[in-house]
């Protein structure tokens, strides 16, 4: 005996369809932005579909562009002031390289998706690089306590936890 196909509500229906549009707009869009970035940059144009990583490499841009409305023009709304508050309050002084890096990062997926151990090695160092940086910038500024306005002055709360961290397992005694 055949099994009978179950009905799908209106709802379920409407969502789907819906879904499969915005994923379908953001196909077109991260696609063909990534062609015109490949066109301009004249390095991978010839690229299979098959590596095009377009998407993530959107992502990241439009992540970008939110982190410079955010921290840069301290755009004066919900999201403005709470990517403000994240970007500053993680990396202190130091999110203000923060668009930079992902705009960076965004590029260099829309031209160059095939080289994955490339982008992971620079990765690494940036990370490695911002994340020393902050607890250098927390050890500079002089600020004390934890309060917010101590954490965006100085490194933010990696910086903290990184100078307190170096700190506590110091071999030099000059912060014992």
């Amino acid at each position: 005996m055949a099994k009978r196909k179950k009905a799908q509500s209106k709802t379920g229906a409407v969502g789907g369809a819906l879904g499969r549009g915005v994923g379908a707009t953001w196909r077109f869009i991260a696609k063909s932005l990534g062609k015109s970035v490949r066109f301009i940059a004249r390095g991978a144009r010839d690229l299979d579909p098959a590596h095009q990583r377009d998407g993530f490499a959107f992502l990241l841009l439009i992540l970008a562009l939110t982190a410079t409305a955010g921290t840069w023009f301290r755009a004066d709304n919900f999201v403005g002031r709470a990517l403000y508050s994240f970007v500053y309050g993680a990396f202190g002084r130091i999110g203000f390289f923060i668009p930079l890096v992902l705009i960076y990062f965004a590029f260099r997926l829309f031209r160059l998706p095939d080289e994955k151990a490339a982008t992971g090695r620079i990765i690494v160092g940036t990370l490695t690089i911002f994340l020393s940086t902050t607890g250098i910038a927390h050890l500079l500024n002089g600020s004390t306590g934890t309060g917010a306005t101590a954490m965006r002055h100085g490194g933010g709360w990696f910086g903290y936890a990184i100078s307190n961290f170096w700190a506590q397992n110091s071999d030099f005694g000059v912060f014992s």
